[in-house]
C-alpha cells in the first residue's frame, strides 16, 4: 500500500503545479495504481484503472479495519474536491469499520 508524497511526486504539497496524468507521469500514478475503478453505476470494475483514472487517494479494507491512503495536496485538493466527496462516501459506507489514516 502506497501512499503519494514529495518524494513520489517530485515536489512539495500545495505548490500548484499543474502535473497532468499522463503515460509520463507522475510516476506514482503511472506505476502503482492503488484501486479498481467504478462503473457509472459506481460499481468496482475488477481490472486495472485506466492512466486518466487513476487518483492519489484510495482506502484498503483489512478485516475490520479500513485505511486511508490520501493526497495532502499534490495531485489533489483536501479541503473540497473530488478526494473530500470520495472520502465522506467511503467512510459512510464502512461506518461499521475502524478507520487508520
Amino acid at each position: 500500500v502506497f501512499a503519494i508524497g514529495n518524494h513520489e511526486i517530485g515536489y512539495n504539497s500545495l505548490s500548484e503545479i499543474d502535473n497532468p496524468t499522463t503515460v509520463n507521469g507522475p510516476s506514482y500514478v503511472t506505476y502503482f495504481p492503488q484501486h479498481l475503478p467504478n462503473d457509472t453505476n459506481g460499481n468496482l470494475e475488477e481490472r486495472v484503472p485506466t492512466i486518466s483514472e487513476r487518483r492519489a487517494y484510495n482506502s484498503h479494507i483489512v478485516g475490520d479495519i479500513v485505511t486511508y491512503q490520501l493526497d495532502t495536496g499534490y495531485l489533489n485538493s483536501y479541503h473540497s474536491g473530488p478526494q473530500m466527496q470520495w472520502l465522506l462516501e467511503d467512510i459512510a459506507l464502512n461506518a461499521d469499520k475502524i478507520k487508520i489514516s
